[in-house]
């Protein structure tokens, strides 16, 4: 397939489900690319707010970027409605762009030179800016530099990155067999591991999508939830490579998931873990107020009680100086964490700082 002059040779894939409030910024956002992709295909897997209809007015409105909507004509999840929009894509490669996140103006500009030049590379990811749910910037979640090339280690399994802002090669997706349906969670960490088994996996510390965080997602879930949802992960990785037959892989995959879920319903998704942690990154960046009002919200949702007294008196000091302390506990996070790091967008090279919208 041949680049369009003046355009990306991507499609641009999101999955929709009852995400209506934040669909338009989406939508909107792959319209001012710098660098406009062929297409943007939205899948609604049959949402039951009105997420539908928006996607089709929005479609019918916004002409810069095509759009293209497609219905499921029942809920088959989310890895599903990925594949759907990979089998209608007409482009050499998919970029993927979750319905309640933003790409900033420069991403496929920057991004898709580097995948389109390198016959070798299945995958590309970006760093993020994290955002809330009013879409202010929080910090920037991005890989560590000696953990870019990420091949060898999803290859073993070892998962890290984001999914939404990912730049995939359509031969390597037929050649991999898509997304996996079977996957209740971690389909994105399981699709880079087939991935890296032939092609590189690689990617680039540049800020390029908006990763917006909002209760129940899995961003903000404890690290039981999380260590769990990994296991399930795993397990899916292992079951494929025993060749275990599809009823066997089906009940030990379905048990996993029970451990995953139980995981988090016991930590993760209460508002209350949610507003705690979201009360630690408006403290990160000087917002003592938004991080007191956070932190009570997360005391009256029955959040951990020693950590919301902490926050709450950090909350307390003047602005520069709580950024400053919570600043000093990122930097012990970031030497003890081996692929990702956390950064205040000051932190960040001003090469990197300038993809940022303010």
């Amino acid at each position: 397939m041949h680049e369009l002059t003046g355009h990306a040779d991507v499609t641009v894939i999101t999955a929709v489900y009852n995400c209506k409030d934040y669909l338009e910024e989406c939508v909107v956002s792959v319209q001012e690319q710098t660098l406009p992709p062929r297409e943007h295909i939205l899948v609604d897997d049959r949402s039951s707010d009105d997420g539908y209809d928006l996607a089709v007015k929005l479609a019918a409105e916004l002409t810069r970027v095509p759009i293209r909507v497609l219905r499921h004509a029942e809920n088959l999840g989310f890895p599903s409605a990925l594949n759907t929009g990979i089998t209608a894509a007409a482009s050499g490669f998919v970029g993927i762009l979750d319905a309640d996140d933003a790409a900033l103006p420069a991403w496929l500009e920057a991004a898709s030179p580097i995948i389109t030049g390198d016959g070798g590379l299945g995958a590309l990811g970006t760093a993020v800016q994290l955002i809330d749910e009013e879409g202010r910037g929080l910090l920037v979640s991005s890989v560590s530099p000696s953990a870019l090339d990420a091949t060898e280690a999803h290859a073993r399994g070892h998962l890290y990155g984001w999914h939404s802002g990912l730049l995939i090669r359509r031969s390597a997706l037929d050649e991999v067999g898509g997304y996996d349906v079977r996957m209740r969670t971690g389909q994105d960490s399981d699709l880079k591991a087939r991935l890296a088994q032939s092609y590189a996996v690689r990617y680039i510390p540049q800020p390029l999508v908006r990763q917006r965080l909002r209760p129940g997602s899995l961003t903000h879930t404890s690290t039981e939830s999380q260590a769990a949802v990994r296991r399930y992960v795993s397990l899916r990785m292992d079951l494929r490579r025993q060749r275990v037959d599809d009823a066997e892989a089906e009940r030990q995959l379905a048990a996993a998931w029970e451990e995953a879920q139980v995981a988090r319903s016991r930590q993760g998704v209460s508002a209350g873990h949610y507003d705690r942690r979201i009360g630690g990154m408006y403290l990160a960046m000087g917002w003592t107020r938004l991080a007191r009002e956070a932190y009570r919200r997360s005391w009256a949702g029955g959040g951990p009680r020693l950590p919301i007294a902490s926050g709450l008196l950090l909350s307390l000091l003047p602005p520069r100086l709580a950024a400053w302390t919570m600043g000093l506990h990122r930097a012990r996070l970031n030497r003890s964490h081996p692929s990702m790091l956390t950064l205040h967008p000051s932190e960040l090279a001003p090469a990197d700082r300038s993809f940022l919208v303010p």
